[in-house]
């Protein structure tokens, strides 16, 4: 208890007394051979948010820097530790933020563990399973927490951005490489199912749910990845993956724009995520390429429409977002 209360103390000088010295005793801590065990310890017991936040931090850090030297078993279990975390606190209306650093910590802990699994040259099948059975586990997660997990999941394999794994560059690409598009087009696929709901209470309702902001930027990231370097029997099965869903996702990410208010949080990635969807294209997009970039053009003008219907000036930096990248979308749907 001690511990947790010297913890609490040190969080709470980072708003005021000491923040300096907060900042390097928490970062002190990263090197405490104990520092997993005391992040266990405040979580647990602490029911500060700030506190919470930072010991998910810590026990990341922690748990990442000790990895190689813990059996696959403990690492496993830290991973699911976070899980279960996240979960409790999403049932208990905790802090989002505290949720969505519970939901990172797993993500990146379980990134972790698979890139381990394909530098160990694991079977195709084995690893591809593996992948599988995290997205199913995020799914069941809840509607609260598995956009983000999801999201970070995506964000830690990409090899765009910063990450938390601190391994080689090329043992990612080869995790990467694994994953493959296959990866992306199942967390897409939770991606529409989050923001077709989300799209459904807004219409019933007139009002965003607060998870919407978190699926479409999921179906942002899940749109956004590049399958270049994913194996040839991967991309060819996209196909039967996507077609059919697009179109639906166009409408349903237009519905949420044109119900939240421009400076609303989900704004930006709606846009950006109809933006992504009226510009895929090719037989790997759908059977019916017209058809498809006619649903295009018109969710775009919807976006549009939403823009300038709603109070104060057109947004042009919005439409011009709606539109970009269409091609041909709307010389189609003017001849349709």
């Amino acid at each position: 208890m001690e511990a947790v209360a010297d913890f609490e103390r040190c969080v709470a000088l980072l708003r005021g007394g000491d923040p300096a010295g907060a900042t390097t005793a928490l970062l002190g801590l990263r090197d405490n051979p104990q520092c997993v065990d005391i992040a266990r310890a405040v979580l647990a017991r602490s029911t500060d948010g700030d506190a919470l936040f930072h010991a998910l931090a810590l026990f990341r850090d922690g748990a990442l820097k000790s990895w190689d030297a813990r059996p696959s078993n403990e690492r496993d279990a830290m991973a699911g530790a976070a899980l279960d975390f996240a979960r409790g606190e999403a049932a208990r209306n905790a802090p989002p933020y505290v949720t969505a650093a519970a939901a990172e910590c797993f993500a990146t802990l379980w990134a972790r563990g698979y890139v381990d699994a394909c530098a160990a040259d694991a079977h195709d099948a084995a690893v591809r399973r593996g992948r599988d059975a995290v997205v199913a586990v995020a799914a069941a997660g809840g509607a609260a927490i598995v956009a983000t997990t999801l999201s970070c999941l995506l964000a830690e394999l990409s090899g765009v951005g910063r990450t938390h794994l601190g391994v080689a560059r090329a043992r990612r690409a080869a995790a990467r490489h694994r994953f493959g598009g296959g990866g992306a087009v199942a967390c897409g696929a939770v991606a529409f199912g989050l923001v077709s709901q989300a799209a459904q209470h807004a219409k019933a309702t007139r009002t965003i749910p607060p998870e919407a902001t978190n699926a479409a930027l999921l179906c942002e990231s899940a749109l956004s990845w590049d399958a270049g370097d994913a194996p040839a029997h991967a991309r060819q099965s996209y196909p039967a993956v996507w077609r059919g869903r697009l179109d639906a996702c166009l409408d349903d990410c237009a519905s949420l724009r044109e119900v939240c208010a421009r400076d609303d949080a989900c704004a930006r990635p709606v846009v950006a995520s109809v933006r992504l969807l009226a510009a895929a294209a090719g037989p790997a997009i759908t059977s019916d390429e017209p058809g498809y970039r006619a649903a295009a053009a018109r969710a775009a003008a919807r976006l549009l429409h939403a823009s300038i219907t709603q109070a104060g000036p057109p947004d042009a930096e919005d439409a011009s977002e709606a539109f970009a990248d269409v091609g041909q979308a709307s010389d189609v749907a003017a001849a349709a």
